[in-house]
């Protein structure tokens, strides 16, 4: 087993049980502090991001990694892919966005709970940047692994402090 696919491994291993043990702490806090019904209408605000989220997306992160995969020896041509995907990413994106705020505009239910609906939707302005895939296809894993510890720690620190603050 060579250094890299050790090293690629564990770091791998690393960010995965960061995105199961951080949320685990935190929701059970933003549980108790939400009580049920907050914690059904984020968790059905976060439902429909999701679905403009994976529309935005088009299955460009599977995609790329494979294309990133092939093309990384050639720095000409991962640049050339790079510039692709993320062009495509930023269309899709921008139409994700454009219908998600419609329908949060348009459709009265939604806007009982607008600041929800807004701040949830911000999931999709981070597909804009969410450029994982690159580090996949070129196998830098502990960029991922190190920069999703510190933005779920980020995450979990404000939360933490958001709640805490007097109103």
């Amino acid at each position: 087993m060579s250094n890299s696919l050790a090293k690629n491994s564990i770091f791998n291993v690393c960010y995965q049980l960061l995105n199961v043990i951080f949320p685990l702490i935190s929701a059970s806090y933003v549980a108790r502090v939400l009580m049920p019904s907050g914690v059904g209408l984020v968790a059905m605000a976060q439902n429909w991001v999701a679905y403009f989220v994976i529309f935005a997306s088009l299955g460009i992160p599977n995609y790329a990694i494979r294309e990133v995969a092939h093309a990384r020896d050639s720095k000409a041509g991962t640049k050339r892919v790079f510039t692709e995907l993320i062009s495509i990413n930023a269309i899709s994106t921008t139409l994700a966005a454009i219908a998600y705020c419609a329908m949060i505009f348009v459709v009265p239910n939604f806007k009982e709970n607008l600041v929800l609906y807004i701040v949830c939707g911000g999931s999709i302005l981070l597909n804009y940047i969410n450029v994982d895939w690159i580090y996949q296809g070129l196998e830098d894993y502990s960029f991922i692994a190190v920069r999703s510890f510190y933005c779920e720690t980020c995450f979990s620190c404000s939360a933490f402090r958001i709640r805490a603050e007097p109103k």
